[in-house]
Order: C-alpha cells, then sequence, then structure tokens
C-alpha cells in the first residue's frame, strides 16, 4: 500500500514452496512485485524475516 500511495503499481504474487526433498506446500507463499524503471521486479521481505522460524530446508524455488 505504501508503494500505491507513491504512485508504483504493486501486484501480489502466491504460490508454493518446495523444500529440498521436492515435497510441495501448496500456497505457502506470497510476494509484490512493483513496476520501477519499465520492468517487474520481485520484493521479497518473507524470506528475511527472522520473527518467523523457518527450518533451512525451504528453499526460494519455483517450479515451472
Amino acid at each position: 500500500m505504501a508503494m500505491t500511495l507513491l504512485g508504483i503499481s504493486v501486484r501480489l504474487i502466491a504460490w508454493n514452496i518446495y523444500n529440498r526433498d521436492d515435497n510441495v506446500y501448496t500456497g505457502q507463499h506470497a510476494w509484490n512485485e512493483m513496476y520501477i524503471d519499465g520492468r517487474w521486479k520481485v520484493v521479497d521481505w518473507t524470506w528475511a524475516d527472522k520473527t518467523y522460524f523457518m527450518d533451512e530446508s525451504y528453499y526460494k524455488k519455483v517450479k515451472k
């Protein structure tokens, strides 16, 4: 919301996460993309959030 108040387009992306064994956790992660300098850039603060414990087996990986 803060970025939209500054006139920056933002969209929410929700997807799955996978651990190192390729087990899928459906819809367990969301992040934002902001339109800056003519292209969409990913902004994901969740992975840096130290208030939420996450096992090291979780990775930022998207299956295509």
